[in-house]
């Protein structure tokens, strides 16, 4: 059983599902439900429409180099059976997904230290937020200085 991948939103296509379109060219793309479908044929890119893994992919809101997504990959080349093979593959599927998991838990995490660090930084200089008035165009200024300091996620302003 061969489980596709959505050419427009990268989620996965089973077997009888979906629907498939083949161009002039011969490239075949994948669909997994017509909302993909309709958004290809209305040439939207994938990369700016924000339910998308692609979205989410470059906006850095999912993980992009990991060593655990290479068995994910699709394999065209056919392979000869091996029972010791497949049940050493089955034994170490929970393994890999634990470490994705883990991983990703990991990047939220660090994610999340960012934008409360750059919340604190903006609560800090409130010129970033909102423009200066027309008289003081010229007067505070604030720039954003990299310290090694992290903030907890739930305190975003500091204890004065």
């Amino acid at each position: 059983m061969r489980l596709e991948k959505c050419w427009f939103c990268s989620s996965t296509v089973y077997p009888g599902h979906g629907i498939q379109f083949v161009r002039n060219d011969a490239k075949i793309f994948r669909f997994c439900r017509s909302k993909c479908h309709k958004n290809f044929k209305m040439k939207r890119n994938p990369r700016k429409v924000k339910w998308t893994k692609a979205y989410r992919r470059v906006h850095g809101k999912d993980m992009t180099q990991d060593s655990t997504f290479e068995f994910e990959r699709k394999r065209n080349k056919p392979e000869r059976y091996d029972r010791n093979l497949a049940e050493n593959v089955l034994k170490a599927i929970p393994k890999i997904d634990k470490i994705r998991v883990t991983r990703e838990e990991r990047h939220h995490k660090n994610r999340s230290l960012l934008e409360s660090s750059i919340m604190y930084i903006v609560w800090i200089c409130g010129t970033l937020v909102s423009s200066p008035p027309p008289h003081e165009k010229h007067g505070r200024r604030c720039f954003a200085i990299r310290t090694s300091r992290r903030l907890p996620h739930k305190d975003i302003r500091p204890h004065v």
